[in-house]
């Protein structure tokens, strides 16, 4: 699915008019300046001495409005309701660019950049070796949920060798607890080019592809199918990131993995095993060719950490932040 973020059309006439007052006002004031920037400094508040920030350790702020350039941005369905979150925010302050989301899941992102495509941004649920050229750097945590419907009332917990079996060989729910009823068991899953579908399978399963050739497995590259399909029956049992499940637990209901829930704690101390970091690529050259893309990345670094869990994610640790920002900091320096 692709999302457009454009500025908006206006009529020839007014077009015309507002060429002819720009025109006019540089003829009656030779001194006036141009609002588009002259460097790479002017995306940044204009009271903020932003080479002094960036030498003392700091980022600072970015103001859209002064940001140049159209987005193309690719990558992890699980983290578009971020970017979609951070677009919406990005125009209404101001930046005028068309900012293009398309979510063909991490790996499908990445070959697509790798192979040719103009890609400004690519955001991965996975570790990936993007290449020399590129930077990843760490935006968010996330968590993977598993999830079955209201209706089913016999499972609250499962442990990593129960989910195991479960998306493996397991044909009905008894084959996993005796104590389950004799019901089919059918699987809801990203497919393999979903970095979600990694994680799993490099956590569950060692990295093996077992869940490929499970029985009744039903596999989709688009989260809200893949929600609606966990909500159908008592016997359906899926796994998907966070964000798309903690607003419908009126239809879904999450379980713990070895007793242990999704919680900021939890995700914080590493404690829920299907815990993960999404992140971003961006090529070295693209950020010295398009202020866009270095804007946005920084306003990404940003959003906050309450912002953050209404959407469903969770704030990096302490490290992973300080990482974050001293390379962001390193790669501004160092364009041209």
């Amino acid at each position: 699915m692709k999302h457009y973020f454009s500025k908006p059309r206006l009529s020839i006439l007014v077009v015309a008019l507002v060429l002819f007052l720009v025109f006019v006002g540089g003829c009656n004031d030779s001194n006036s300046q141009t609002q588009v920037p002259t460097d790479r400094w002017d995306i940044f508040a204009e009271t903020e001495d932003s080479k002094t920030q960036f030498s003392n350790g700091a980022l600072p702020v970015v103001v859209p409005r002064k940001v140049t350039g159209d987005l193309r941005i690719a990558g992890s369905s699980t983290a578009e309701p971020l970017i979609l979150f951070a677009a919406e925010r990005f125009r209404a302050l101001g930046y005028e660019g068309t900012i293009t989301i398309e979510s063909p899941g991490s790996l499908g992102a990445l070959r697509g950049w790798q192979e040719g495509e103009d890609y400004d941004l690519v955001f991965v649920s996975v570790p990936v070796d993007a290449g020399i050229d590129a930077v990843i750097l760490p935006l968010v945590q996330d968590a993977l949920g598993v999830a079955v419907p209201r209706s089913n009332t016999f499972v609250q917990d499962l442990s990593l060798d129960s989910l195991a079996l479960l998306f493996s060989t397991a044909r009905t729910w008894n084959q996993v607890e005796s104590t389950w009823p004799e019901l089919r068991v059918t699987k809801m899953s990203p497919g393999p080019d979903s970095g979600t579908y990694q994680r799993f399978a490099q956590t569950v399963f060692g990295g093996e592809s077992r869940l490929l050739h499970s029985p009744f497995v039903q596999m989709s590259e688009d989260d809200s199918i893949l929600v609606r399909g966990i909500a159908q029956g008592a016997g359906t049992v899926g796994y998907l990131g966070y964000s798309y499940l903690k607003d419908r637990q009126e239809e879904l209901r999450l379980l713990s993995i070895d007793g242990v829930s999704i919680s900021p704690e939890t995700i914080e101390n590493g404690e829920y095993p299907l815990n993960r970091t999404l992140s971003v690529i961006v090529d070295r050259r693209t950020l010295a060719a398009n202020p866009a893309a270095l804007g946005f990345l920084s306003y990404l670094l940003s959003v906050g950490t309450e912002d953050l869990e209404d959407l469903g994610f969770f704030s990096l640790s302490s490290t992973d932040r300080a990482f974050a920002e001293t390379t962001l900091r390193e790669l501004y320096r160092g364009i041209p």
